[in-house]
């Protein structure tokens, strides 16, 4: 259930911007993304898997960043830029 999955995460970032988390912001921000992934509504998914590879830079979360890179990469390679896709 999508729709109920993106209004609970929706619901989770308004939370951690209220609270300024900028790595909890970035992990729901890529769980949005990947709902958006999964509709194959991959303009919408880069740009929250974009918004969580900012959030996770500015948190200094290396670790992070690899799934961020992962994400994007999965993004190009599902709407056919195969080019962009290795580059991530």
């Amino acid at each position: 259930r999508y729709d109920l999955a993106l209004s609970f995460q929706n619901e989770s970032l308004e939370l951690f911007q209220k609270e300024g988390s900028k790595a909890d912001m970035a992990f729901v921000m890529e769980n949005i993304g990947s709902i958006y992934e999964d509709l194959g509504r991959y303009d919408s998914a880069f740009f929250f898997f974009q918004s969580s590879y900012r959030y996770n830079l500015a948190a200094e979360d290396s670790l992070a960043l690899i799934g961020s890179f992962n994400n994007l990469g999965d993004v190009f390679r599902k709407s056919g830029q195969q080019d962009s896709a290795l580059f991530y």
